[in-house]
């Protein structure tokens, strides 16, 4: 049995054929009754997912067998069209069963599973649309998201496939013109098209990752912020984070003045969050008309606002050996109220320690602070106010360390500066 489906269900450049069943062992069923293969099924693949559940065999043998099992199930609702007809209730409930299978399939990578049960539901869309052709009542919204949900598989399929010209051709059919999508639907869609560009990025495809990540961008913008969920936010911060690196890795002055627009828009919706901060940093570093006061005023946001974890921590450390390369007065007044504003409190000595030699270390290797020595008193002194913290012997032996190392630089400076008078 062949079936031609619509244009928008089959693959670009070819007709789609579903091939004849297998034939099966006859269902017992009472004289006169046709056997009702949709009510079997549920009991049947229960006992068997219960094995799944129970087994002592190793996890990859319960997820293969899992797998099997869904297709199974959706293979043997499929056979009751031999004894009747599928009404809209059971092509729909066969549908998702179809849908769902395909997505697990896909998540655990078996593609050429996947690609077949994908084909089985192409089917069942078409006969879905030939029973509402019908005059049969369906709900369009139903009928419509059932067809995006099916199109969205195609193209994590095509994608995972290696396949971006076939992903492509699938993501044009896609289209919400006829309802309505819910937020739910759009980031799905929006989460797809992220991680095939952010796939893209880790393959320094910079320009495909861009192309991607700016639909994920216009996915969502067909929203409010304020009408996305939590994840749907969180979403849009992650498409946008990762579109600007893509965008800074590109030459050309559109490309930076997309950055600028998508980081004004995030400063007004987002101004106060880490990444969005980051990414000011991130635009700032690179130009060199930027105001180095400007870069230190972001650090010294960061430095009062965020949430200091070990990552956080790193990353203000990352951003102030950046700044030194432009200013180490402004550096000082990071690491200062770095130390003194926030690691303080938290009574993590380590972090102290760290901070405190690298204010050392600033503070010595620089003409530009003015009397290191009284700023750093001032420093000490104000630790020994506070008191919280003790510092360890290995952060007093660190901080000497770079002292005298930096003394010695300077003697040996000296001493080659005579040598050359003398000679």
């Amino acid at each position: 049995m062949t079936v031609v489906g619509p244009p928008f269900l089959t693959s670009p450049g070819a007709t789609q054929s579903t091939p004849r069943m297998k034939t099966m062992a006859p269902i017992k069923s009472r004289p006169g009754q046709k056997p009702d293969v949709l009510q079997e099924t549920p009991s049947y693949v229960a006992k068997v997912k219960d094995f799944v559940v129970s087994t002592d065999r190793p996890v990859s043998f319960a997820i293969n067998l899992r797998q099997h099992v869904d297709k199974l199930a959706t293979l043997r609702v499929s056979a009751a069209s031999n004894f009747r007809e599928l009404d809209a209730q059971d092509t729909i409930r066969v549908l998702k069963s179809t849908l769902k299978t395909t997505r697990f399939c896909l998540d655990q990578g078996h593609l050429d599973l996947a690609e077949v049960i994908a084909e089985k539901a192409a089917y069942y869309i078409q006969s879905l649309q030939s029973l509402s052709a019908r005059g049969l009542e369906i709900e369009e919204g139903l009928q419509c998201d059932l067809s995006g949900e099916y199109l969205q598989l195609r193209v994590a399929l095509a994608w995972q496939q290696n396949r971006l010209d076939l992903a492509e051709a699938w993501l044009t059919k896609l289209s919400y013109d006829s309802h309505k999508p819910s937020s739910c639907q759009l980031e799905s869609l929006a989460d797809l098209l992220y991680e095939i560009g952010k796939d893209q990025a880790a393959k320094s495809s910079h320009v495909e990752a861009v192309r991607w990540l700016e639909r994920a961008q216009d996915v969502l913008a067909t929203r409010a912020p304020e009408d996305l969920s939590t994840d749907g936010r969180e979403l849009r911060i992650a498409i946008l984070h990762l579109l600007v690196r893509g965008l800074m890795r590109l030459p050309g002055h559109d490309a930076r003045k997309k950055v600028s627009n998508i980081i004004a828009d995030l400063d007004t919706s987002d101004g106060d969050r880490l990444a969005v901060l980051v990414l000011k940093l991130d635009l700032f570093m690179t130009d060199l008309n930027v105001p180095t006061e400007d870069i230190c005023d972001i650090l010294l946001r960061i430095v009062r606002i965020v949430h200091v974890t070990e990552s956080t921590f790193k990353t203000i450390l990352h951003y102030v050996h950046s700044l030194r390369a432009r200013s180490s007065h402004l550096t000082h007044v990071v690491l200062e109220a770095f130390l003194l504003e926030r690691l303080l409190s938290t009574e993590r000595a380590e972090w102290v320690e760290k901070v405190l030699v690298t204010a050392v270390w600033n503070l010595t290797t620089t003409a530009d602070v003015g009397d290191h020595v009284a700023t750093l008193q001032q420093l000490l002194d104000a630790l020994r106010d506070q008191g919280r913290v003790s510092i360890g012997p290995s952060a007093t032996h660190a901080a000497q360390m770079v002292q005298s190392h930096h003394i010695r630089q300077q003697l040996l400076w000296l001493i080659e500066f005579e040598t050359l008078i003398l000679q």
